[in-house]
């Protein structure tokens, strides 16, 4: 049992500590209201994961890629897109990457027109900028193109019954790729010959997604 001593001890505390807390969420949420907020009214429906260029926000959905003045909170340019940008715009100097399932489009970035384009016989996969080549799976087929020409520089078939999904990576001069059919491959950047591959079907190591 506390003595009445004891528990105006703790009332009083509570009455000097409880402001504290609920003065921090008070001044939280006064913060977070005060906040300036900007819209922006794109021509897509669903947008996809942007890309932030210095000030320059780019965009993409399913009919249009966008560049967004983020300062000014004006749109710089919209060009219209054949089918679904569903990845990520990658930027490679002055050259912006547009891609979907679909079809694929090397555009400038400064006006969004449009340098070199492909459409896929299959379906693309998560595609990769690396050494000056665009590196990308359609099917079972992996593509390595030019990034300014877009002239095909080789090609590399997987052995197994999957289609490529993930994006490979680059590392030195070499392409690393994890198709989904269980194998590890190595291939020469500029020729897409195969260095090496790892077996692990056997172990359920499905590599797709490499870091």
């Amino acid at each position: 049992m506390f003595s009445n001593s004891w528990r105006n001890l703790i009332a009083i505390m509570a009455v000097v500590i409880a402001p504290l807390f609920f003065a921090e969420n008070l001044s939280a949420q006064i913060t977070a209201s005060n906040l300036p907020s900007t819209r922006w009214q794109t021509a897509n429906q669903n947008i996809y994961p942007p890309t932030l260029d210095g000030q320059t926000l780019f965009v993409n959905g399913e009919r249009t890629i966008e560049a967004w003045d983020t300062i000014k909170g004006k749109k710089i340019w919209n060009q219209p897109l054949k089918s679904a940008a569903v990845f990520r715009p990658r930027i490679a100097g002055d050259l912006l990457l547009i891609s979907g399932r679909h079809h694929l489009s090397i555009r400038k970035k400064r006006s969004g027109e449009i340098q070199w384009q492909i459409a896929a016989k299959n379906e693309f996969s998560v595609p990769l900028i690396y050494k000056g080549l665009l590196v990308v799976g359609d099917g079972q087929l992996l593509h390595a193109y030019d990034l300014s020409s877009g002239k095909r520089r080789w090609q590399f078939a997987i052995t197994a019954n999957a289609r490529i999904g993930y994006a490979p990576i680059g590392y030195k001069e070499r392409i690393l790729l994890g198709a989904g059919d269980g194998l590890l491959y190595s291939l020469a950047l500029k020729t897409g010959a195969l260095q090496w591959q790892i077996d692990r079907y056997d172990d359920w190591q499905y590599l797709r997604q490499l870091d």
